[in-house]
Order: C-alpha cells, then structure tokens, then sequence
C-alpha cells in the first residue's frame, strides 16, 4: 500500500444532513416540493444524478435547466452553512488523516464540488498537506464513474492497485473498486450489508475503528 485516499462527505465529515438542508434550500427557493423520504437513494451521487432522482421520484421535470438552477441554488446554500462552520469532521477523522500524511502519499476524492470541500478542509487544517483533493469539478464522469479515483491516483504519482480508499457509500465503493484500489467501507450513513454487497474488501463502524497498520493488512490481504 503506498497511498491513502479518503472519501469526503460521511468518512471524514458529518456532513450529508447539510447536503440535505442545502438541497430542501434550493428546491424551496425555485418553489418546487421537496418531499423525498428515502436519503439513501442520493448519497455517494454527485449534484446532477442526485437532483434527477431527487426531482424523479416527484414526478418533476428532470430538464437540464431545472437541475442546473438547482444545482446552483445548492451551491449557494452550502456556502452559506460552510461559513458558518455547520461542518463536523467525525470523531479520529482529523487524526487518521494526519496519521496517514505521516505515513506517505495521502489524498481525498470526493463527488462534491471544489467550493463545498476545499473550505471545509482548510477549516480542518488539511487543505495545504494533502497530495491530492480531487472533486467533482475536477471530473466529466464522477461517481460511481473510476475516472475521480483514477485522477486521485495519478496525482498522487502512484499506480491505483497500489492505492487504498476509504468510503462511506455503494457508489463511492463502486468508483474505488472499478479504479483497481483495495476498499474499507466505513458504515456512518450507510449499513454494513450494503458495503459488502457493493464489494468492499473490509467494512468498520466507525473511522475510530481504523488505523494505518490496520490498513496495511487489509490491503495486503486483497493482494495476496
């Protein structure tokens, strides 16, 4: 194992109940319902497949624009609660990042955008350490599409099954494990029994539950 890469939103920050409000934000702004019951179908999808499901599963019209001015009414929003510091990193979160950057090649892929990480992680003190912070901006495909992982890997200067991710949703996990890396499922927002069933190679309640020696036998398991 020569690189770590975290997933962002549920693995180092609690941060899908502010994704949530952003988005009842936005619908609300551009007078439209916002009367989703299962959270689940959104989570691990970037911007536009979440509000395409989101307007779906109403019955709303799922036109470009609709979902493009959503997007950015979202967009809006998030900023909004980011300055305010509404983003709560998960217990040992900070911790293992550190650890991980001690270690060797360490970076964060994520389906958000760049203005929706990239503060967070300064706030956090790791914005200026991390090898590689790769978003949805960064990307034409993002997940559960390989191409964030692939991208992460390469500007990390290491070849992707050399690399660990660590992910928090089936989609996430499809990205990572179709990027040729070795997958830890952290269960926060999603149940251990989607994890595996998406294909994880281990799968821990919470990132307390990881460490960096942890994570070396995980990895050399899946390649042995």
């Amino acid at each position: 194992m020569r690189a770590i890469v975290f997933d962002f939103d549920g693995v180092l920050v609690d941060s899908e109940p502010m994704h949530e409000r952003a988005l009842v934000d936005a619908f609300t702004a551009l007078d439209l319902p916002a009367r989703w019951t299962d959270w689940t179908r959104y989570i691990g999808h970037g911007d536009n497949e979440a509000i395409r499901r989101m307007l779906d599963d109403q019955g709303l019209r799922t036109d470009p624009d609709t979902i493009r001015r959503l997007r950015e009414a979202k967009l809006v929003a998030m900023g909004a609660a980011i300055e305010r510091a509404e983003a709560a990193a998960y217990p040992c979160a900070v911790a293992l990042v550190r650890a991980a950057l001690e270690r060797g090649p360490t970076g964060v892929c994520s389906g958000s955008r760049a203005a929706e990480v990239r503060p967070i992680l300064e706030q956090l003190g790791l914005l200026d350490d991390l090898g590689a912070v790769v978003t949805a901006d960064d990307v034409v495909h993002t997940k559960p599409d390989p191409s964030p992982y692939l991208l992460a890997a390469e500007r990390l200067g290491e070849a992707p099954a050399d690399c660990l991710a660590i992910e928090d949703t089936p989609v996430g996990a499809a990205a990572a494990i179709g990027a040729g890396y070795v997958v830890v499922g952290v269960a926060h927002t999603m149940t251990p029994d989607a994890l595996r069933a998406a294909g994880v190679h281990e799968v821990v309640p919470t990132i307390c539950n990881l460490t960096i020696d942890g994570l070396e036998r995980v990895w050399r398991a899946a390649r042995v």
